[in-house]
Order: structure tokens, then sequence, then C-alpha cells
């Protein structure tokens, strides 16, 4: 069973063992312009991806 990622109102599909930085890679995203959650736990980049996880990137906001 595959991982899912949503960003942005888009999903997708990856292979579980992935892990996060590669699925930032992936969308062309830097750590820094995002947040990273599955269910309500927040993830580090090194996070590995199980099968059946939901991982949400949220666009982090900053201004000034």
């Amino acid at each position: 069973m595959p991982a899912t990622v949503k960003f942005r109102g888009s999903v997708r599909e990856v292979e579980a063992g992935t892990r996060v930085d590669e699925v930032l890679a992936m969308l062309g995203l830097s750590r820094e312009s995002v947040v990273a959650r599955v269910g309500s736990r927040l993830v580090t980049e090194d996070y590995r991806l199980r099968d059946g996880d939901v991982l949400e990137l949220i666009h982090a906001i900053s201004g000034g």
C-alpha cells in the first residue's frame, strides 16, 4: 500500500519508505517553505513514510 501526499489541493501517491525530503525534492519545494504533517503529528524531513500514511504539506506563510 502506498503513502499519499497532499499539497495545495493535489493528491499523489508515493512508495512507502520514501523520505519527506525526497517528496519535497520531487515537488521542487524547500524545507523552509512547508510544514510536513502525518496525521496530527509534525514530521521532519528524514521521516520515512509508511504504508497508508497521509503526508500533508502545508505552505508556510511569512510576511512583514
